[in-house]
C-alpha cells in the first residue's frame, strides 16, 4: 500500500468502535482504515480492520460537529489530469444532529470548561486554545484542578484540563500537578505532563519519577522513565538500571507480533543514554547487574567506556565485552544533507556508521585482548566484527588452551568394575 493522511479520533457522539481510535488513509490499497490496538502492557498489540473502501484517499479529518472528511484523489495522475479529479466524501453517523459549532471567542469561561471536557477532541483542542489566549488567572487553574481531580469527568476531559493546567502556568504549575499524580487514574499523564517542556523543568525533582518506577502499572512505570530521560538528572540513573534488563528469550518474536516485554527495557536504555550515564553503568560492571551495564554502555560513545573495557579485556577476554567494544567501534554519523534513498542500508546498527577519537584505541584494545583468547572467542570476535562491518587487519589467530578450549578437554574413561577375571 501507499499510506497517506491519517488521525487520532475521539468524539463520543460515535458508535463504539469508532469514537476512539485511529484512521489511516491507504491510497494504494483504495481503503480508509480502522486501527483500536488493545493494550498489552505498557504498549499495544496491532489491529486493523477495512473501515471505508474509497477510490484513491489521500487525507482525512473531522470537524467540531462530528462530520468526518475523507479526501479521494479519484481520477488524478501522476501529472495535471485536469479540473475535474477526486471529491471530499463525509461520514456521519445516522443519529448524529449536527448542530452550529458555537464562538469559543465570545463563549464564557464556564462554557469553555464545558467544552474542554465534551464529547470531541475537536471541542476539547478550541475550547484549549481560547483559555490559553486568555491567560492565566487563580480562578482558571483552580477550575482546571479541579477538573483534572473529578473522577467524574470523562478520563479525555481530565487529561485535557491537565495538559491546559500545564500550558497555562507553566513551571509554576509543577506543585498541582505532583499532587495530581498521587490519583493513579492520571498518574502517566501527569508525570507527562510536568516535563513535556525541556524549558520549564527547573526546580523539578526526580524523586516523584524515581518512585513511580517501582509502580505495579507498566504504563506509570513506562512514562516515568521517559520523564526521567528527560529531565537530565543523573542521580537517578542508579534506579533506571535495574529496569534496562531484558529477559531472555529462547525465540525472538517476529517483527509482526507483539514483545511488550521489550519497551520498559528500551525506554529504561534510552533514559540512561539521554543522561549519559557512563559512571553508574561502570561501576554496575562487578554487580549483579553487570550485563545490563553492559547493554546500554554499547550506545555510550565516551572514552572513559572504552578506557575501562579495553584493560577489563586485557586482563580477561571476555567475549561479551569485547563485543561490545565491537559495536562501539563505528558511531552515527552527523546528517549533512539529503536523504537515505528509497533502499537505505538497514544492516545496522548504524546508517552512516563512522569512526570516532575511541575508534583506534578499541582497535587497539582488541588485538591486545585477542592474543591471549581462546580460538573460539576469537572466531566469535570476527564474526561480530563481519555482522558490524569493522575491518581490522592483523588480528591474533587466537590460543588453544585447554581451559578454554572445550575440544582438547581429556577424554574421560571410566574406572572399571567388577573382577577382570571373570
Amino acid at each position: 500500500g501507499s499510506g497517506c493522511g491519517g488521525m487520532f479520533y475521539h468524539d463520543t457522539r460515535w458508535p463504539k468502535p469508532y469514537n476512539h481510535a485511529v484512521y489511516t488513509c491507504d491510497w494504494g490499497r483504495s481503503a480508509v482504515f480502522l486501527h483500536n490496538p488493545p493494550a498489552n502492557g505498557p504498549t499495544f498489540d496491532a489491529h486493523q480492520d477495512t473501515f471505508l473502501s474509497l477510490s484513491r484517499p489521500t487525507d482525512i479529518d473531522v470537524d467540531g460537529n462530528g462530520r468526518m472528511l475523507v479526501a479521494s484523489w479519484h481520477g488524478g495522475k501522476f501529472a495535471y489530469s485536469g479540473p475535474n479529479i477526486g471529491y471530499v466524501a463525509q461520514l456521519v453517523p445516522e443519529d448524529l444532529k449536527a448542530k452550529p459549532f458555537p464562538n469559543v471567542n465570545r463563549a464564557k469561561d464556564e462554557e469553555l470548561y464545558a467544552l474542554l471536557t465534551g464529547p470531541s477532541q475537536v471541542q476539547n483542542l478550541h475550547a484549549q486554545r481560547e483559555i490559553l489566549r486568555r491567560g492565566s488567572s487563580a480562578q482558571r487553574t483552580a477550575k482546571l484542578i479541579e477538573l483534572a481531580s473529578d473522577e467524574a469527568v470523562p478520563l479525555a476531559g481530565r487529561v485535557a484540563a491537565i495538559f491546559t493546567l500545564k500550558q497555562l502556568d507553566g513551571a509554576k504549575a509543577q506543585d498541582a500537578l505532583l499532587k495530581l499524580a498521587k490519583d493513579e487514574s492520571i498518574t502517566e499523564f501527569t508525570l507527562r505532563a510536568l516535563t513535556d517542556r525541556k524549558g520549564e523543568l527547573k526546580d523539578l525533582g526526580a524523586q516523584s519519577f524515581v518512585a513511580a518506577l517501582k509502580n505495579k502499572n507498566p504504563r506509570i512505570r513506562s512514562q516515568a522513565l521517559i520523564s526521567l530521560g528527560r529531565l537530565g538528572d543523573k542521580s537517578a540513573a542508579s534506579a533506571i538500571l535495574p529496569h534496562a534488563y531484558t529477559p531472555h528469550r529462547s525465540e525472538q518474536p517476529a517483527h509482526t507480533q507483539p514483545n511488550p516485554s521489550a519497551v520498559i527495557p528500551h525506554l529504561a536504555t534510552r533514559a540512561l543514554v539521554a543522561l549519559n550515564a557512563v559512571d553508574t553503568c561502570l561501576l554496575a560492571l562487578d554487580g549483579k547487574d553487570a550485563d545490563t551495564a553492559l547493554s546500554v554502555l554499547k550506545y555510550l560513545h565516551d572514552e572513559k567506556v572504552v578506557n575501562e573495557l579495553t584493560a577489563r579485556a586485557a586482563k580477561n577476554p571476555d567475549p561479551t565485552i569485547l563485543a561490545t567494544l565491537v559495536r562501539l567501534y563505528h558511531r552515527e554519523g552527523d546528517y549533512k544533507s539529503g536523504w537515505w534513498g528509497t533502499r537505505p542500508d538497514t544492516t545496522g546498527p548504524y546508517f552512516a556508521r563512522e569512526k570516532w577519537s575511541g575508534s583506534d584505541k578499541i582497535e587497539a584494545g582488541l588485538k591486545t585482548a585477542l592474543a591471549k583468547a581462546s580460538r573460539n572467542t576469537v572466531d566469535a570476535v570476527k564474526a561480530q566484527l563481519a555482522r558490524h562491518k569493522v575491518s581490522i587487519k592483523g588480528l591474533p589467530t587466537g590460543t588453544a588452551v585447554a581451559a578454554n578450549e572445550t575440544s582438547n578437554t581429556p577424554i574421560k574413561i571410566p574406572a572399571p568394575t567388577g573382577d577382570p577375571k571373570k
